[in-house]
């Protein structure tokens, strides 16, 4: 039986610091995240002037993360918070695989697509 995921709940898990990660602003996120993530949903939007929020979905695990990420005009650089459900930890993932993709020269590695 796949898991029901509550959305609304995704809206009311506290927000928390997270590392920030090069490559969630790059234009070829979703294609890394379809190559490394497969059948993990993945949207964007801004929520206003210097503030995206990007959200993941699992619906075969009933796991989502929500992340913002914010200009921090007085530190000069971005802040990533953000609010995780279910049992797969999305967010790791997302940490672990735009880390390779960094190191593969941000090439999709091969390997990925040998994945499920």
């Amino acid at each position: 039986m796949i898991p029901t995921l509550d959305f609304a709940a995704l809206d009311t898990v506290p927000l928390r610091s997270a590392v920030t990660v090069p490559g969630l602003e790059h234009p070829s996120l979703l294609a890394v995240l379809t190559a490394a993530m497969p059948g993990v949903q993945h949207s964007r939007k801004s929520l206003r002037t210097e503030v995206d929020e990007h959200t993941l979905i699992d619906l075969l695990t009933g796991s989502a993360v929500r992340v913002l990420i914010s200009w921090d005009r007085q530190l000069g650089r971005t802040r990533t918070s953000i609010a995780e459900i279910g049992p797969r930890p999305l967010w790791d993932e997302v940490v672990a695989y735009l880390g390779e993709w960094e190191r593969h020269s941000r090439t999709i590695p091969e390997h990925w697509g040998e994945q499920g």
